[in-house]
C-alpha cells in the first residue's frame, strides 16, 4: 500500500516524501488492516513558517483522522502519527470485543 502525499503551497522532494511514507508505513504494525492512506501536508503562509498536516486512513467500514498543526511538516506529521496509532488500538480493541 502505497500512501498518497499531496502538498498544498509547498513543495516536497522525492526524499521528503519517502521519508513522510516510511513514518506513516509503521502505522500497519498496529493494525493490517489498513486499506488506504492520504497525507495532506498545507503550508499556512510564507510568512508564519507554520504547517498543518492531515493523515486519513481506512479501514474496515471506517476512516480515522490525524490532524496537526507545527513550525515543520516533520513535526506534525509524528503528531499526526502519533494520534492515529491511539486510534488505531482502540479501534482494534472494539474490535475484539464485539467478535
Amino acid at each position: 500500500m502505497e500512501p498518497r502525499i499531496t502538498a498544498r503551497r509547498c513543495t516536497l522532494s522525492s526524499t521528503e516524501r519517502s521519508a513522510i511514507a516510511d513514518k506513516v508505513a509503521k502505522l500497519s504494525q498496529y493494525y493490517d488492516g489498513i486499506t488506504d492512506i492520504n497525507i495532506v501536508i498545507e503550508r499556512e503562509s510564507a510568512a508564519l513558517q507554520s504547517f498543518n498536516a492531515e493523515v486519513l486512513v481506512n479501514v474496515f467500514r471506517q476512516q480515522l483522522a490525524g490532524r496537526a498543526s507545527e513550525s515543520t511538516y516533520e513535526a506534525a506529521i509524528d503528531e499526526c502519527v502519533d494520534r492515529l496509532r491511539r486510534q488505531l488500538l482502540k479501534y482494534k480493541s472494539r474490535l475484539r470485543k464485539t467478535s
